[in-house]
Formats: C-alpha cells, sequence, structure tokens
C-alpha cells in the first residue's frame, strides 16, 4: 500500500479473505515497525490487528486432559530416571532437538548422578561437547524448559573454558524467568491441578467455558480479549483468593496487570532464578558461577524433578541485554564494594566526600563529649547541693 500523506510504500496484512480493488482507499494501523527503518512498516486494516497472548505456545490450543502431563515432560522424567545406560546408542549427536535434549539428561546424569545412583563422570569431554552444542542450538529459542537450561549450566560451568558461557546463559533463563512469572503461576494453580480443571463451581465455570469455547488459541478471535478481560475483572470484583493468581496471569498475558504482587507470590521456581540472576551484578568483576550459584541451581533442579514441573520460560524480551557487561566494561573497586549505579565516579571526589563525611562525624561527637561534661557537672552540683541538705 502507499501511504496518502508521505507516499511510503508499506506491507499491508489482509485477513479475512478481504478483497481490495487498485486505487482502492483503507484506513489502517500499524502491526509492526522496526526499529530505525522507515522502511520495514507493516500495517492492517483498522480493527483487524490479531492478538496473541503472551503465553508458551502449548497453552495456546488444546490442553492435555486434566491429570495427564505434556508428552515432552513424560520423556523428560524418563531420561532423568534411566539415562545412564546404554550410552553406545547415545554418542552421535545430530541435529534433532529431542535427541539432544535425551543426550543432555545422559551426560547431565553421568555428571552429576541419575536418581538414586552415584556419578560416574566416565566422559567429561562428551559432557562437555553435548552441553556446549545444545547451549548453541537452544540460547534464542522463543520458549525453553528451565530444567534443562539448568542441566547445561550446571555441566558448562564443571568446565574452565566454558564457565564464562555459563554465567552468560544464566543471566539468560533471569531475563525468561522475568518474562515468565504468570505462566508458572498458570502451571501451578491451574493446569497442573485436576481439581481446579474440572471445578464448575462459581467462576470456575467461566474459566472452563473460556477453554471449552478456545478463547485462549492463537491468533485470539475478535471477541477473545474481551473474554478474558470480562473474566479477570469478575474475579478481582469478588476478591475469589483463589483464582486471582490466575486472573492476574492472564492480565499480565494480555499486558494489562497493574500489580505483579498475587504473581511473586505463587511463581515459586521462577522467582528463585530471578533472585539468582540479581546477584549477577552487570558492575560485579566477577564473570563466572560462584558455588552459590551452582548450589542453588542444583536445588532448584532437584525441587522440579522431585515435583515433575512444567516449567517453561519465554525468551528475553530484549536479547541487546545479553551484551551489557561487555559495553561497561572494567569496574573499579568501588563499583565492586558499592553495586549501586555509581556513574562515572570521580575517584578523588568520592574520598573528598567521605572525608568530608568524617569531619561532620568529628564535629558531633565533640558537641556530644561537650554535652556529656555538662551533664556530668549538673549531676555533680546536684550531689553537693544533697549533702548540704543532709
Amino acid at each position: 500500500m502507499e501511504s496518502l500523506t508521505t507516499q511510503m510504500i508499506l506491507d499491508c496484512e489482509i485477513y479475512d479473505r478481504q478483497r481490495l480493488q487498485p486505487e482502492d482507499t483503507l484506513p489502517v494501523e500499524v502491526l509492526r515497525h522496526i526499529k530505525d527503518s522507515s522502511e520495514l512498516i507493516t500495517v492492517v486494516p483498522v480493527g483487524k490487528r490479531r492478538k496473541y497472548l503472551d503465553l508458551p505456545t502449548w497453552m495456546t490450543k488444546k490442553l492435555p486432559d486434566p491429570g495427564l502431563r505434556r508428552s515432552s515432560i513424560s520423556q523428560y522424567i524418563y531420561w532423568r530416571n534411566s539415562e545412564q545406560s546404554n550410552a553406545k546408542n547415545l554418542k552421535i549427536i545430530d541435529d534433532s532437538s529431542e535427541q539432544l535434549d535425551r543426550l543432555l539428561c545422559h551426560w547431565f546424569n553421568d555428571a552429576y548422578g541419575a536418581y538414586g545412583q552415584k556419578a560416574r563422570n566416565l566422559e567429561p569431554e562428551a559432557q562437555l561437547k553435548v552441553a556446549k552444542k545444545w547451549e548453541k542450538q537452544n540460547r534464542y529459542k522463543p520458549e525453553i524448559n528451565a530444567a534443562f537450561v539448568i542441566m547445561a549450566i550446571l555441566l558448562l560451568s564443571k568446565y574452565e573454558e566454558t564457565k564464562h558461557q555459563a554465567y552468560k546463559l544464566t543471566q539468560n533463563l533471569g531475563r525468561r524467568a522475568l518474562r515468565s512469572l504468570h505462566i508458572e503461576v498458570l502451571y501451578q494453580r491451574w493446569l497442573s491441578l485436576k481439581d481446579n480443571r474440572e471445578r464448575t463451581d462459581g467462576l470456575w465455570r467461566r474459566l472452563r467455558q473460556l477453554e471449552n469455547e478456545q478463547h485462549f488459541y492463537i491468533p485470539l478471535k475478535e471477541n477473545s480479549s474481551d473474554a478474558i478481560r470480562q473474566f479477570c475483572n469478575a474475579v478481582e470484583m469478588r476478591s475469589d483468593r483463589e483464582l486471582l493468581p490466575i486472573a492476574d496471569s492472564f492480565s499480565a498475558a494480555l499486558g494489562e496487570l497493574f500489580s505483579s504482587l498475587e504473581l511473586d507470590t505463587h511463581a515459586f521456581i521462577t522467582k528463585k532464578l530471578i533472585i539468582l540472576y540479581l546477584t549477577l551484578h552487570p558492575r560485579s568483576r566477577m564473570k563466572n558461577l560462584q558455588n552459590y550459584h551452582t548450589n542453588e541451581l542444583q536445588e532448584i533442579l532437584k525441587i522440579i524433578d522431585q515435583n515433575k514441573f512444567d516449567i517453561l520460560l519465554l525468551e528475553p524480551l530484549n536479547y541487546k541485554a545479553d551484551n551489557y557487561s561487555k559495553d561497561l566494561g572494567e569496574i573499579d573497586l568501588l563499583s565492586e564494594l558499592f553495586p549501586q549505579d555509581q556513574g562515572d565516579i570521580d575517584i578523588k571526589s568520592w574520598f573528598w566526600q567521605q572525608i568530608e563525611h568524617l569531619d561532620d562525624l568529628t564535629e558531633k561527637s565533640i558537641r556530644l563529649q561537650e554535652d556529656i561534661n555538662n551533664l556530668k557537672s549538673r549531676f555533680q552540683r546536684l550531689n553537693k547541693i544533697t549533702i548540704i541538705e543532709e
């Protein structure tokens, strides 16, 4: 299409077999605009923009029956329980995502031990090769399972040449968790609980109706956003404590959440990953994971495995943040000791500020000593008066 005002040529997406003729005039709205490129603007007819929920793919199509897991999670559980034998069939690495996931489970079990078994550590080179290949293939995927990322990080952190890769992948994991709080809440409070999936009392009936009428399918139907929004508003108006975390999660998926309090309370795994991510301060000189980080990651993985959790994480909203530590360059000791934003700090100015602060404390100390001496004098006078009266 050509803009009537700027004569700029625009890409236009037309849906529902809408027919257009040359010279037709059509009001449009922007669908996509690639930053810093005026030529890469995509528009759609006004009111026809297709909307999506910020959810992983499996939540936007037919859901597993209540009480059942996704097949990929059942496979993961099987591999983690059994993949410490028959290594001959697992040494050839191809480009299959499923095969690579299975190999990662196998060599993680070799390095750290499968359930109830000790680590054998038979082939460190194979562990490292698989971890590096998995990281390269999955780092920028739109959706990844938290358990696989943690296994890859723990394998990479074992070897000196890949310690920094483990550090960067942990940052990536934390950014994904920041975006995915609402996804875990939907899983923990609704999708993983058979009883909640089957409830039909009160507003639970409305939630089940949204699922049955495919209002979560992508792209959303014209009335889907309104239907989901009405459900969220009804839950909030009735202050339904059981449904409120679920309603807030759908509000987040619509991009309309005003407070993340309910998400913070109920997102157990992603909250732990975010807390871990916040310890990897961009101004720190430490660019490798410490024992605290790897121990915490092992503990999180243990919780996921024991509870058979299905924690899927969406990609970070801004991948450019991956390189922020390079942009900042080296930091000085002050930034290491005081991780708050120092800006372009002047070391001399900082020392003068500390000296002024010490001078101020000295003056206060002198005034305090004077006050103490005055109090002593008063007590002495009172004591003399008491003796004279006696």
